[in-house]
């Protein structure tokens, strides 16, 4: 916390033989099985935010898809409680609320084009080409798009920030995310439950320290969140 504030990865050793300090640690939003072998699935030119390097210092994605303690706790946890529905995971920084998908552009007339369909690997991540779009039934994304928009007017009313609302993939492409990840665990297997999948970065661009502000502003933002969640439960139930 002193020496590197914006530190991201976790704090796996590093690799033998790797004595620099980035070396340290995996980011374990791209840790997840989703996509995770990202220069098979994407196209080469997509703009992944991921790396296969261990001394890369912030989007290492481990050595293998689920490696990582925090990774398999998450895991652990939707296969033991079958009846969880909604996950929220909380970021920051850029007052956002995510839904699915990360990987493309969202489609709801091709079920087959899928992620698990490995017909489309190296076509992933370009958001204006017409090879690949990410299914992501229409029902489906009305529910999350209702969900979200209720967590964005919950949080404007407690003093005025406007959440936008959108598309992960509008950051740009991610791979081994844990929204995407959850969401598409029901796909993967239909006897899993459907967990509608969020992430919230909190906080606002143009604070002096956005990653980690000063506490009278993040006592502001606990505020907002809170709101957020707390109408997100209410509108879910």
């Amino acid at each position: 916390m002193s020496s590197d504030p914006d530190w991201r990865k976790n704090r796996r050793p590093a690799p033998p033989g790797h004595s620099n300090p980035n070396c340290i640690g995996v980011d374990l939003n791209r840790n997840f099985d989703f996509l995770w072998d990202f220069p098979k699935h994407f196209h080469p030119s997509a703009p992944v935010r991921n790396s296969t390097d261990p001394c890369d210092h912030d989007v290492y994605i481990g050595p293998t898809p689920s490696s990582e303690p925090e990774t398999k706790n998450v895991i652990w946890m939707f296969d033991t409680q079958p009846s969880i529905r909604y996950f929220v995971d909380l970021h920051s920084f850029s007052e956002d609320i995510l839904y699915n998908w990360g990987d493309d552009v969202n489609q709801a007339s091709k079920p087959a084009m899928n992620f698990r369909n490995a017909e489309f690997d190296g076509k992933r991540g370009l958001a204006n080409d017409t090879a690949y779009r990410e299914y992501f039934p229409a029902s489906d994304q009305k529910v999350a798009v209702a969900l979200a928009r209720h967590m964005r007017d919950s949080i404007k009313a407690v003093r005025g920030r406007t959440y936008t609302v959108m598309q992960e993939l509008s950051l740009y492409p991610t791979a081994g995310n844990v929204n995407d990840y959850a969401y598409g665990r029901h796909m993967v297997d239909s006897a899993r439950t459907k967990v509608y999948s969020y992430t919230i970065e909190w906080g606002r661009p143009d604070n002096p320290t956005p990653f980690h502000p000063p506490y009278a502003e993040m006592k502001q933002i606990i505020n907002e969140i809170t709101a957020a969640l707390l109408q997100f439960c209410v509108k879910a139930a």
